[in-house]
């Protein structure tokens, strides 16, 4: 899994809207989400309840990681040179 060295403003302008977009769409979904990634974060964590910010940075994270893998899928790949 590819990690997040840098966050530009549009992949977090990109993620935010995938948010919302998600939520809209799919209420029960994305409350699912939440609620498995609250799980995750309490398991790894040994937290009785992550506090808000970390659920919030741990979906956002996970939604720009999946749009940056979906890019990397659609991206033509280089042809080496023939020589």
């Amino acid at each position: 899994m590819p990690t997040l060295e840098l966050l530009s403003k549009g992949n977090l302008v990109a993620a935010l809207n995938e948010w919302m977009r998600r939520y809209i769409e799919d209420p029960d979904g994305y409350e699912h989400e939440v609620t498995t990634v609250m799980e995750f974060i309490k398991e790894d964590t040994g937290d009785e309840e992550p506090n808000y910010g970390v659920v919030c940075a741990e979906m956002l994270f996970k939604i720009v990681l999946e749009q940056i893998e979906a890019e990397a899928k659609q991206a033509p790949t280089e042809e080496p040179e023939a020589g």
